[in-house]
């Protein structure tokens, strides 16, 4: 298994994880918490269907749709729901540990449920214990699609000892770009490539857009986050913070915190505008970095790299790092396949009916729910010219209060193919965990108000992270 890349989300991705957990304690026309059952014997309702029961620790109306459209796209197989936050009376909008440690001891119990579907920070120790049955095994068993139909980085990024233990239908990626003016045509930089630019910047020119109550933190994670990259080996429960690029980011941090906090105060100056009368203080040069949260092929996404620059050219730089790769990936729900299921190919006709319904995607594209883990989907929205299609990236700004001119920075097709190469070149790595990044922002924040310097924050973090990875094992 690669080492895990996504330590430290980007506020918009961590946010859209979240939020795509939460649980909808209004439908439950689907949840039975009597479907867990004995993973050696079949169950069938009253009309003859097999049942395939998909334990998850709260919903999630994607997952409850799609699940619906497959019960009734086939005769064979009914998938029910065991929503393990309902079982334990979970009364808060999330996933909770309640709920995960009731799924858990109903594995132990040997009642596992024939699909497991949880956020990726659950998946390691499953995937680590050997729970999940095999994909590419499944795949050549019983599938209809192959590895070659999926975007061969991220088909990678779900491989762990050479097998596909979870997979999840959808993707984000968390990024940053620039004008190529200020940072070249290089995509993914080094800290002392953002030093540099720092350095170089006008006085009164932001880094990062931010206000000032949440400047400080965002820019830190900016600065360090990808920086801890290789410092937390979560196969082998072991961390190394010895990292001295990763403290002097710390400390340039702490530094620049105290010598710019003054540009982040809010500003509605006029001269903010840009030459198409609109607010952008990146199309007017007074902001240089814009991180983006790549969850769609769609008007938003456009509207992020493309009219906030005013159409002007850009680099994907990323967030600074060491290894050449300044994406942060990530997914929301994973969902593996029980080993001891009975009924291992009805689970896998599910999972590749999510991965292929195009009602679905759609819809996950619409919403910035995620991009599609398969290629063909990605190419289609790569293809639309129509300016009306509702998943097209072409299609931009659609503020009626603005006149036709404001509204439609042309998009140009050079721009949809950098973003499309884009997305193909990351390094994708789904798997995270969330205790840590937690640690990690404790620790972050004791740097941002000037009680603790570089070297005292990896010491910290050293000792935290080794204790938490050692109860682990």
């Amino acid at each position: 298994m690669k080492k895990f890349l996504s330590i430290i989300l980007p506020t918009i991705l961590l946010s859209a994880l979240v939020s795509c957990a939460e649980v909808d304690n209004n439908s439950d026309s689907e949840s039975d918490s009597s479907s867990v059952t004995e993973s050696s014997a079949i169950e069938y309702t009253e009309q003859g269907k097999i049942v395939v029961t998909v334990g998850m620790p709260g919903k999630n109306e994607l997952i409850i749709s799609v699940i619906s459209k497959f019960n009734n796209s086939q005769d064979k197989y009914e998938l029910k729901i065991v929503d393990y936050s309902e079982i334990v009376g979970e009364e808060t909008n999330g996933v909770s540990d309640r709920a995960v440690n009731q799924l858990n001891l109903d594995i132990a119990a040997g009642k596992a449920p024939d699909i497991i579907a949880v956020a990726p920070t659950y998946m390691s120790n499953y995937i680590q214990n050997g729970m999940f049955a095999d994909m590419y095994s499944l795949m050549d068993e019983y599938g209809s699609i192959s590895t070659d139909d999926f975007l061969p980085n991220v088909i990678e990024g779900f491989e762990v000892d050479g097998k596909i233990p979870a997979i999840s239908p959808n993707f984000d990626i968390g990024t940053a770009v620039a004008k190529k003016e200020f940072v070249g045509d290089a995509e993914n930089w080094t800290f002392e490539d953002l030093v540099a630019l720092c350095d170089s910047l006008p006085e009164g020119t932001r880094l990062l857009d931010a206000r000032a109550e949440n400047a400080p933190e965002r820019i830190c994670d900016f600065i360090t986050g990808k920086l801890y990259s290789d410092c937390v080996d979560l196969k082998n429960y072991s961390c190394d913070f010895s990292n001295p690029t990763l403290v002097s980011a710390l400390d340039f941090v702490q530094q620049y915190l105290q010598d710019n906090m003054q540009d982040y105060q809010y500003n509605s100056d006029d001269s903010l505008l840009d030459n198409y009368g609109l607010t952008s203080t990146y199309a007017t040069n007074r902001t240089v970095v814009r991180t983006v949260g790549i969850n769609g092929f769609e008007q938003g996404i456009a509207n992020q790299i493309n009219w906030d620059f005013g159409g002007e050219d850009i680099t994907y730089v990323g967030y600074p790092s060491t290894n050449g790769c300044g994406a942060v990936t990530g997914c929301r729900w994973m969902y593996g396949i029980s080993e001891n299921s009975p009924v291992k190919e009805g689970a896998w006709d599910f999972i590749e009916f999510m991965l292929t319904d195009e009602d679905y995607q759609h819809e996950c594209n619409e919403t910035t729910s995620g991009l599609p883990v398969l290629k063909k989907f990605l190419d289609e929205y790569l293809n639309y010219k129509d300016t009306d299609d509702p998943v097209s990236f072409y299609y931009l700004n659609p503020n009626e209060n603005l006149s036709e001119e404001k509204r439609n920075i042309p998009v140009s097709d050079e721009k949809a193919q950098q973003l499309y190469d884009y997305i193909l070149s990351v390094d994708f790595d789904p798997y995270s965990d969330y205790t840590v990044s937690s640690i990690v922002d404790e620790e972050c924040q004791a740097v941002v108000s000037g009680e603790h310097t570089g070297s005292e924050c990896i010491e910290a973090l050293q000792t935290r992270i080794e204790v938490y990875l050692s109860e682990k094992k």
